[in-house]
């Protein structure tokens, strides 16, 4: 699960293309309320990569408050406004490794890392917080390793290989607390109940999709999982008993927002622990009926949090992104967000509302946008728009591994996509260096069409980034899929990667219109 999580983080946050360096790190002294992260690697680009991530902040948001210098192979980073022990995500790559784990953080802190031949490690004060997951599970792939098959599902066989993994895992805190007795009670808190959602979000998110070696937690109900296996007459699902008889009162507590994993289960454990809805899935009708039993049945502060969560996963499963349900999603957005005061939710909530507005919305065929191509001759972005076809724009760069990666697993997906359903995949490139762009798309010569790869110019001065709305809050991020109608509408501005299973409902609507 952390693999995954991490690998979905990095790709939607990670991969940006500027990192602010800013130069009067070395004048600041460390203040009480920051932690102070040193270090240095033998790979390229692994320290200028580095990126820590905060479970409390809604996305598990990059932190903002970071200065960062880096000097040849050592690196200095400082991070600001830690007033309390953290759980942290520690996430980089470089050439050849991509790499994450958690730490736990605490104001004051000054943790140094080192990384050699793909190994790294955390030394500091307080180091046995800093390691605790690397010791555990240095791969950061024991729950990725657990899988269901979705088509012919074993609920029973998938739920003891969860509580065996849940209970190894707990051991192993265990005997790491004797090795270890002067960790902090704080430390032992944020351990215990981030173990605890993490096992809850496996087994209410089963692990049914695959990507590489890897296995993902779906985003389909458990019912409508077990509804498509093979059953005998008679046979019941328990979920109840599967989901171990939780209660509201057990995951009505105000202080597990701050954790990834019930941010990741909430939404989840509310549709098909609580509500049990018979509504059409993702329906205004069903949205309704959830929104309505969380107000009513959860901590004001849960349901603050908790309401961006539901909007989010609906409009990640598409509503909002067709007529009936567009208008009834901006009143929702508008009207949530009078009530929160999280800057956090409240960007969320205005890029969601960014991408509704251009949805539906046809590329001007006046738009200036000069591109390049493999040539490096100067084209028009129209002429890549000539075709009469749906358009699928792919944005990557040569320096991003999570888009290199999906380039490569989804290669025999996307021809298959490419013919059946008679699409364009058009691949443009954010690199700076188009040498750069040039030598990687040659070296992925396998997995990517010559005709149909261009380079954009100047990210900053693009009409075309700026029309499609590509910069959120948190910047541009990549890899990106924009989906285009044959008409050059805009169907979907932020779609799904094409290796994922809901790729293909966005063309099934397109194709049936």
């Amino acid at each position: 699960m952390k693999k995954t999580y991490y690998f979905v983080i990095i790709c939607f946050l990670a991969c940006k293309t500027k990192l602010k360096e800013n130069k009067e790190l070395n004048n600041e002294n460390l203040h009480s309320k920051s932690v102070k992260i040193t270090g240095n690697s033998d790979e390229e680009r692994f320290d200028k990569n580095i990126t820590f991530y905060d479970d409390s902040l809604f996305y598990v948001g990059s932190i903002k408050d970071v200065k960062k210098e880096s000097n040849g192979n050592s690196t200095t980073i400082l991070l600001a406004n830690i007033e309390k022990p953290k759980l942290l995500g520690f996430n980089s790559f470089g050439e050849n490794t991509f790499y994450r784990t958690r730490i736990i953080v605490s104001p004051g802190d000054s943790v140094r890392y080192t990384l050699k031949k793909g190994k790294i490690e955390f030394t500091g004060k307080n180091s046995e917080h800093y390691n605790f997951y690397l010791e555990m599970d240095r791969d950061y792939d024991a729950w990725s390793q657990l899988y269901l098959n979705k088509y012919k599902p074993d609920f029973k066989k998938y739920k003891r290989q969860c509580d065996s993994l849940y209970i190894k895992r707990l051991n192993f805190f265990n005997d790491y607390l004797k090795k270890h007795p002067a960790v902090s009670d704080e430390f032992k808190k944020i351990i215990k109940d981030d173990l605890r959602f993490e096992y809850l979000v496996n087994i209410i998110r089963p692990r049914s999709e695959t990507q590489s070696s890897w296995s993902l937690n779906t985003s389909e109900d458990l019912i409508s999982i077990y509804e498509r296996g093979d059953r005998q007459e008679g046979d019941f699902f328990d979920i109840n008993g599967y989901l171990n008889n939780i209660t509201i009162e057990e995951v009505n507590q105000p202080e597990y927002i701050n954790y990834m994993y019930f941010q990741m289960s909430i939404i989840a454990l509310i549709r098909q622990k609580f509500v049990k809805s018979s509504e059409i899935p993702y329906s205004i009708a069903s949205f309704k009926k959830e929104s309505i039993f969380l107000k009513e049945n959860f901590n004001q502060k849960i349901v603050d949090y908790a309401m961006a969560r539901l909007i989010l996963d609906y409009f990640n499963q598409g509503f909002g992104k067709d007529g009936n349900t567009a208008e009834f999603m901006k009143i929702t957005i508008k009207e949530y967000k009078k009530s929160i005061d999280d800057s956090n939710i409240i960007n969320v909530m205005e890029d969601i509302e960014s991408e509704l507005n251009i949805i539906n919305k046809e590329v001007p065929k006046e738009l200036n946008e000069l591109v390049l191509n493999l040539s490096k001759d100067t084209i028009n972005f129209s002429y890549a728009l000539q075709q009469k076809k749906v358009k699928i724009i792919d944005f990557w760069a040569s320096w991003c591994q999570p888009c290199i990666q999906e380039i490569i697993v989804s290669k025999d997906k996307r021809e298959r996509i490419t013919s059946e359903y008679n699409v364009d995949f058009l691949y443009f490139s954010l690199d700076k260096n188009t040498q750069k762009w040039v030598d990687k798309s040659v070296d992925l010569y396998q997995f990517l069409p010559n005709g149909k790869q261009f380079k954009i110019l100047n990210q900053k001065k693009s009409e075309l980034i700026k029309f499609l709305n590509l910069k959120a809050s948190y910047g541009i991020t990549i890899p990106r899929y924009v989906i285009l109608d044959k008409n050059n509408t805009i169907i979907d501005n932020n779609a799904p990667k094409p290796s994922r299973d809901n790729f293909e409902e966005v063309l099934r609507k397109i194709q049936y219109k």
